[in-house]
């Protein structure tokens, strides 16, 4: 709602959303355990793993949302991979793809980013 500076965020599966800006990223949602496969909102019991959030419009300036391939080559254990918090902060797009080419997984590395004005 750009009116009243809010976004409302709905989280279910094995991705990632991010928000940068600021000098900063923040976990907005982690991902759910997919050991016994991704849930899907036809899952049972899926709204227990599901992340409701309304957040205020000053998150950071950028929000971004990965699958489970990408958000792992951007971490190095439990800690962001300075390389990607740079990309993540510059707000290049462009750049941030051929990381994930570069890498070569054989996962689908997707991601989706928007730009908060």
């Amino acid at each position: 709602d750009q009116k009243k500076h809010k976004i409302f965020l709905f989280h279910l599966g094995d991705g990632l959303a991010l928000a940068a800006g600021a000098g900063s990223v923040r976990v907005l949602a982690a991902p759910t355990n997919s050991v016994e496969g991704c849930c899907v909102t036809t899952t049972e019991n899926a709204e227990h793993m599901t992340r409701v959030r309304l957040l205020d419009g000053d998150v950071g300036s950028e929000l971004f949302l990965f699958s489970d391939g990408a958000w792992r080559l951007l971490y190095e254990k439990t800690h962001l991979r300075p390389e990607a918090q740079q990309l993540l902060l510059s707000g290049q797009t462009e750049e941030l793809k051929r990381f994930f080419q570069q890498k070569k997984s054989t996962d689908d590395c997707s991601f989706v980013s928007v730009r908060i004005l």
